[in-house]
């Protein structure tokens, strides 16, 4: 993933690719090209180092292939979580702009930003994105086969396509090929695999706790910051999909157990979220950088551990020096409250019979199971060996148990 590589020379081919792409459509419209804008977006997980690189290449590219006018004015850059809430303020999809939160699910981070009567107050960005559902946990082999969707059809799921089952074929054989690929192989060509049907039948407990953190996680947020709860929360990105994909695309069941986790939160009832789910998930990124308004500023980022509290910890240092007295057991916690969330959510959609033949107490038990050794073992595999110490921790250290319990739940299905 080039976003994330930091391989300025390649970064930099790239980005004049599309350039030139843009100045040919120019050309074909009979534009003017020096006098063309270019919106260009960015993760809110972007490291500053990054973010410098990126803006310095769009500068020097845009300047040397479309010699605009005033590049300091005609370059912008917004982050991809920001734009959607202005397409969909343009198009009026949402009642209430009292407050509003946008979570952009990619494929490995999620953005979180919350607006309060149209303007954006802070931002989250966390490394969990859908494609912990597809993976191996923290397993980093490339080859590596853990996964139990994978383990689950591997030897059922064909193609009747030549080309598609030569490919598959050659897939299944590699020894760099991992299971996310060979999964969104499936996704992206259903009509042949029907994935989504056997997903929604055999692993949708698995896709519910993957939501019922990131709801718990980002309602917790909110609460830790003094922010009321999200009267709106709209899904942005292409990581999203699986929610109404595999879940349910019911939007008031969906609304119901939001409503449910989000009370638990904050620790009273609340019955009047509107749940938005477009068509255009990833589009609106787009779109929404054209309604982007000028001089609107950017939300505030903010990190949260996710320990329930608002503390703020200059670099790894520090937080390692509280994860020992008290910060991993608030961790403990959290997480262990969300759990139980959790199996309240199962029981509700049980009730609704969106799920049937599924064990809420088992499945709380087996996301309980990985909590304590991960909090000592993922935290050393995950913060201290990949961080000095005196580097800052801009990230969560609530889903290192939820990695590792949605690995053992891919596992768990009717055989």
């Amino acid at each position: 993933n080039i976003k994330w590589a930091e391989d300025e020379k390649n970064l930099r081919v790239f980005i004049r690719e599309i350039l030139l792409l843009i100045k040919a459509d120019i050309l074909q419209e009979n534009g003017v090209i020096s006098g063309t804008e270019v919106i260009w977006f960015r993760p809110l997980s972007f490291k500053e180092s990054i973010r410098r690189s990126f803006e310095k290449i769009w500068k020097e590219e845009a300047k040397n292939i479309l010699s605009l006018d005033s590049p300091d004015q005609q370059l912008k850059c917004y982050t991809e979580s920001e734009a959607p809430y202005y397409y969909f303020d343009k198009k009026s999809v949402f009642q209430s702009v009292e407050s509003v939160a946008v979570m952009d699910i990619g494929g490995g981070s999620t953005d979180i930003v919350y607006y309060a009567m149209g303007k954006a107050q802070i931002a989250n960005s966390v490394h969990f994105g859908c494609d912990v559902l597809w993976e191996n946990g923290y397993n980093e082999y490339d080859n590596a086969k853990d996964n139990g969707i994978f383990k689950h059809y591997k030897d059922t799921i064909s193609f009747e396509t030549p080309e598609l089952k030569e490919l598959y074929n050659a897939m299944l054989k590699s020894s760099h090929t991992s299971t996310r690929d060979i999964i969104n192989l499936w996704i992206s060509n259903d009509k042949e695999t029907d994935i989504s049907k056997k997903l929604r039948a055999d692993h949708i407990s698995t896709f519910v706790y993957h939501y019922t953190a990131l709801v718990y996680y980002m309602a917790s947020m909110f609460k830790v910051n003094n922010l009321a709860y999200p009267r709106t929360i709209i899904f942005s990105g292409n990581g999203s999909k699986y929610i109404d994909n595999y879940i349910t695309d019911t939007v008031p069941i969906l609304t119901q157990i939001t409503e449910l986790i989000v009370s638990k939160v904050y620790g009273n009832t609340i019955s009047d979220i509107e749940l938005v789910l477009p068509n255009e998930r990833k589009e609106s990124t787009c779109y929404g950088g054209l309604y982007h308004k000028d001089g609107a500023a950017e939300p505030k980022s903010v990190v949260y551990l996710g320990d329930g509290k608002n503390i703020i910890y200059k670099n790894v240092e520090a937080i390692d020096a509280a994860y020992s007295s008290g910060l991993k057991e608030n961790l403990a916690k959290e997480i262990a409250a969300m759990n139980s969330v959790y199996k309240d959510v199962l029981d509700a959609l049980i009730q609704q019979s969106v799920i049937e033949q599924v064990d809420s107490a088992k499945m709380k038990d087996v996301v309980d199971s990985v909590v304590k050794d991960a909090l000592v073992s993922k935290y050393q595999k995950v913060v201290l060996d990949k961080y000095m110490l005196q580097e800052p921790f801009n990230d969560t250290l609530f889903f290192l148990p939820v990695v590792e319990a949605i690995l053992k739940l891919t596992g768990i299905y009717k055989r």
